[in-house]
């Protein structure tokens, strides 16, 4: 004989259930949350009396006759089988059954929590990747709203590298160079009524001899988005080692000079990440002019406040962005821009600006770093 139950949370009703079947309080509660015919072969007697303490505490119980069944619950031995693990077949009970609905025995129930528990644990290194992810990003674009504001000059750092010690002649022309650039960008900023009187602020750091110059080519020489992507946080991990350590510089602007011959041809080349906080530029140890690197500097520092390339795969200025001014006819310019590189004099054709007094910043570039309202 079994007993049938309607739903009761009475503590008297689950103090009863719990004695009869030899279940834990929490094992009784789950079993009288619902209405159901308790999972458990009494005798008339037993049964009777089962009924008689949960009347008597409040529950709503009968006795119902039952086919007599010796086939016991595998994690609760004390009660019948009803059901079958949906997982292997198992004899289970009422108390097998998931908040989902599905029979399981204690065993797959085991083997389900400790796949789970993998589970969360294969997602924490994502997770602690994808929150450091954030946390940088959201960084940058804080750092990178800080700069654009103009209400302060933005502080640049120049560091000289080389593999060997500089000429002093060469030491002071980065010197003098610094001056001239911020003139540069002040009468830009002028030009374009920036506010603000000065716009960067430039200071040439000690120059520092290594074994060997950074190199971005690396990073286009990896293989696959992951490998360019650590190929990039450690070459920005490198001239990151070059900055102050007082950390009162907004960029780092690392001066690669390779060790050349004092009758080589001067070439420079540069790059910066983005809106970010590190640039580098290459050229020679033996260049005092620094006609090109001052141009190069100024082009990569306009990187890291969100000033975009305005050059064609050809090394050309685009047309309308790659342009200094905005006049009809529109070719050929006076100018070069910076972000541009050249003075367009016909579509895909152009010169080599001889320094600085023949580069301006355009309209285009002007928006892009916020010189400009959108």
């Amino acid at each position: 004989m079994r007993v049938r139950t309607e739903a009761t949370e009475l503590g008297a009703a689950i103090l009863a259930v719990s004695r009869a079947l030899r279940l834990s309080p929490d094992q009784a509660r789950r079993l009288l949350a619902v209405d159901r015919v308790l999972p458990a072969q009494l005798d008339a007697a037993g049964a009777d009396a089962l009924v008689g303490a949960l009347q008597r505490a409040g529950a709503v119980a009968e006795a119902v006759d039952a086919p007599l069944t010796h086939l016991r619950c595998v994690g609760h031995p004390s009660l019948t089988a009803d059901l079958q693990c949906e997982g292997c077949g198992t004899a289970c009970c009422a108390l097998c059954v998931e908040p989902d609905g599905r029979a399981q025995c204690r065993r797959c129930a085991h083997a389900a929590t400790k796949q789970r528990s993998w589970r969360r644990l294969r997602l924490v290194p994502l997770t602690l990747l994808l929150i450091t992810v954030l946390a940088y990003a959201y960084d940058q674009t804080r750092t990178r709203e800080r700069k654009v504001r103009w209400d302060r000059p933005l502080r640049v750092a120049l560091v000289p590298v080389a593999t060997r010690a500089l000429d002093v002649g060469v030491e002071a022309a980065w010197r003098e160079g610094a001056v001239a650039l911020e003139a540069w960008f002040s009468e830009q900023g002028k030009h374009w009524q920036l506010p603000l009187a000065g716009p960067v602020d430039l200071e040439v750091r000690p120059s520092v001899v290594v074994s060997a110059l950074p190199d971005p080519r690396r990073v286009e020489q990896a293989e696959g988005a992951v490998a360019q992507a650590y190929a990039a946080f450690t070459m920005r991990r490198e001239l990151k080692s070059f900055a102050p350590a007082s950390g009162a510089f907004d960029v780092v602007l690392v001066v690669a000079l390779d060790a050349v011959a004092e009758d080589s041809a001067t070439w420079v080349e540069g790059v910066a990440q983005t809106q970010g906080d590190v640039g580098m530029i290459r050229g020679s140890d033996r260049d005092a002019a620094l006609s090109l690197e001052l141009i190069a500097a100024a082009h990569e520092i306009l990187h890291t406040v969100g000033a975009a390339d305005a050059y064609d795969e050809a090394g050309h200025a685009l047309l309308p962005q790659g342009l200094a001014e905005q006049t009809e006819p529109l070719l050929p310019q006076r100018y070069a821009e910076v972000m541009a590189g050249e003075i367009p004099e016909a579509p895909g054709r152009g010169r080599q600006p001889r320094d600085l007094s023949e580069v301006r910043i355009g309209e285009v570039t002007a928006r892009a770093i916020r010189w400009l309202t959108p």
